[in-house]
């Protein structure tokens, strides 16, 4: 009966977490212009003002729709591509 109680509990938890990440991505900022073929493999930056600074999203054209590529956060100071 406990092994299958933490069996619940670790993934109702696992699918909080993944729940929120998601979350948390759909409210970046996206960029206006549209991804088409004209522009694919372009790169568009897009920047957000937060208490600790300029935050920025990178995001590249591909298939039709814009996907991260990079976000710099001013909190940490550090860049991470996606």
């Amino acid at each position: 009966m406990k092994m299958s109680m933490k069996r619940v509990f670790v993934i109702v938890l696992s699918v909080c977490v993944m729940t929120a990440a998601a979350s948390a991505a759909a409210f970046w900022p996206q960029p206006t212009t549209a991804c088409t073929a004209a522009n694919e493999g372009a790169l568009e930056t897009v920047y957000r003002w937060t208490r600790w600074g300029q935050e920025s999203f990178t995001y590249y054209c591909s298939g039709g729709s814009w996907q991260i590529f990079e976000h710099c956060d001013p909190r940490t100071g550090i860049c991470e591509a996606y």
